[in-house]
């Protein structure tokens, strides 16, 4: 029997993560391990005061600290995965101490809930590979434009992306999903 304190998730990114989960949850929606990597990091993107830092690994952005912060909670009870085969895929859902850690946090978490609640909406219902196509050209892009100080074109941006990805995914799904980045404002290329 737990005693429901909490030992190990008592950070800001715990608690965001927590309320990752919960506002999913609220949505009738669950979690996957891509979800919780992926929703951080375009949160991160779009501003959001995130306090993990990302690099590009096998599938898109990565943060080894958020698969840490995952195993804290699952210990805390701040979340559950509740799959039937844990080894394949993850069902994360909001845990007896969630609510716990998210009012403790809650000064850091009401400054950034609209942008959570907005992102959480849009990208628990994207499957793995594609919120992997979604961020990791948005990694890619963010590079480009960093090395060469300007906004690259779009044939940069996917020139990078398939030394990255080799032939992992379609061109027409890298440009559909490049127009849609940039339709919505989240990428600028040279014209």
């Amino acid at each position: 029997m737990r005693d429901n304190a909490i030992f190990f998730s008592d950070s800001k990114g715990h608690a965001l993560l927590s309320y990752i989960v919960k506002e999913a949850g609220r949505n009738k929606k669950w979690l996957g391990r891509t979800h919780m990597q992926k929703i951080p990091y375009v949160l991160k993107a779009i501003g959001a005061p995130v306090p993990y830092l990302f690099e590009l690994y096998l599938y898109g952005p990565y943060c080894q600290d958020i698969v840490f912060a995952i195993d804290d909670m699952i210990a805390d009870d701040v979340i559950e995965d509740n799959s039937k085969d844990t080894k394949k895929y993850s069902k994360f859902i909001a845990g007896t101490n969630a609510d716990k850690l998210i009012e403790k946090y809650s000064e850091y978490l009401n400054t950034i809930k609209k942008k959570i609640n907005k992102v959480v909406e849009i990208f628990s219902d994207l499957a793995p590979d594609r919120l992997e196509l979604f961020t990791t050209l948005h990694y890619v892009y963010r590079k480009e434009r960093a090395m060469i100080g300007s906004s690259p074109a779009k044939n940069d941006i996917i020139d990078a992306f398939k030394k990255e990805k080799q032939d992992k995914f379609l061109d027409n799904n890298i440009n559909s999903m490049l127009n849609i980045l940039i339709k919505i404002n989240f990428i600028k290329v040279k014209k």
